[in-house]
């Protein structure tokens, strides 16, 4: 059956699944894909899930990951 214009396939966004998802990557790619993750959240105008995504990379990304994270949080 044919999928109309307006039906999307996409899943829903759950933060706390996609922190689950995560486990398979180093602790720096994890961190990596969460400042990706809350840049996304923040153009779907979901700033409380930019923030706790932002938070975690604060507390534990490298110096790079951690200056931009802070310049996303400064931001919102």
């Amino acid at each position: 059956m044919p999928v109309s214009s307006n039906q999307t396939n996409s899943p829903a966004v759950n933060p706390q699944s996609n922190e689950q998802d995560l486990d398979f990557l180093g602790a720096d790619d994890e961190m990596a894909a969460k400042l990706n993750l809350a840049q996304a959240y923040i153009d779907m105008g979901d700033t409380e899930s930019a923030r706790r995504m932002l938070e975690q990379v604060v507390a534990k990304g490298d110096k790079q990951l951690v200056s931009q994270a802070k310049r996303l949080l400064d931001d919102l």
